[in-house]
C-alpha cells in the first residue's frame, strides 16, 4: 500500500474534516513512526524516527506533541493539508469532469435567473415553463460527484478491505476506534474536541465601563 488513509477517506467521501488527520495519525502509530506514551502526566505522540515522513502536519512534530499541540499544528496547517490531499487525489478522481459539471450547473443557475427576461418582454410565454425546471436540474448536477478513474476504483476496493484501525477511522470516524486501547480513544477524542474548538471563533464580550 503506497497511499495514506486520508487519501482513501477523501476519495471515498470527498469530505474535508479532522478525521482525515486522525486516520493518518493512527497509520503512523501502526507503522511505528510514532508511539503514544505518558509524558508529564499527559498522553503524547512521541516520535520514534527522525526520517522525513512526507506529511504536511506530522513532519512539523519534533520529539513529541500532546493533543493540544497536535490540534494547533493541524488547525494552523489545515489549508496546506487539504490541498495536499486534493492534489494527491488527482490520479484517482476525474476532476476534469467535476469542473465541467460545476460550470454547467453555474450556467444553468444564471440562465434560470435572467434567461427568461427577453422571452417575457417579447411575450413568448409558451416556453417559460422550462425555467421552472432549470434550478432543479442545476441543483442535481451540483451534487453529482466526479467519477473515479480505474486507479481510484482500485484504491477504494483495497481501502474497503483494509481492517487496520486507521482505515476503520477513515471510514467511520471515532466509531472505528471501538474495542481499541483506552489511551488511544482518549487521545483521539481530545484531539478532535480541541481541533473543533479552534475552528469556533471566540465571541466578543462587551467591556463594562470602570467606575
Amino acid at each position: 500500500m503506497n497511499y495514506w488513509p486520508s487519501l482513501y477517506a477523501f476519495v471515498r467521501s470527498r469530505k474535508e474534516n479532522e478525521d482525515l488527520i486522525l486516520a493518518d495519525m493512527l497509520f503512523l502509530l501502526e507503522n511505528g513512526t510514532f508511539s503514544l506514551e505518558h509524558e508529564d502526566n499527559q498522553l503524547c505522540l512521541v516520535r520514534k524516527s527522525n526520517e522525513i515522513i512526507g506529511h504536511p502536519v506530522f513532519d512539523v512534530i519534533g520529539s513529541s506533541a500532546n493533543a493540544s499541540d497536535l490540534a494547533d499544528f493541524a488547525f494552523s496547517l489545515r489549508e496546506k493539508f487539504f490541498l495536499w490531499v486534493i492534489k494527491s487525489s488527482e490520479p484517482y478522481i476525474r476532476w476534469d469532469i467535476e469542473n465541467l459539471l460545476n460550470n454547467l450547473s453555474l450556467w444553468m443557475w444564471l440562465i434560470s435567473l435572467v434567461g427568461w427576461v427577453p422571452f417575457y418582454f417579447l411575450h413568448v410565454t409558451s416556453i417559460l415553463w422550462i425555467w421552472f425546471f432549470l434550478p432543479t436540474i442545476a441543483l442535481v448536477i451540483s451534487v453529482v460527484k466526479a467519477p473515479l478513474t480505474v486507479d481510484g476504483q482500485s484504491l477504494l476496493k483495497d481501502g474497503n478491505k483494509n481492517n487496520a484501525i486507521s482505515f476503520k477511522v477513515a471510514r467511520n470516524g471515532l466509531n472505528g476506534l471501538k474495542g481499541t486501547d483506552a489511551d488511544l480513544i482518549q487521545f483521539s477524542k481530545l484531539f478532535k474536541t480541541l481541533y473543533r474548538g479552534r475552528s469556533v471563533r471566540p465571541q466578543k464580550t462587551e467591556k463594562r465601563p470602570t467606575i
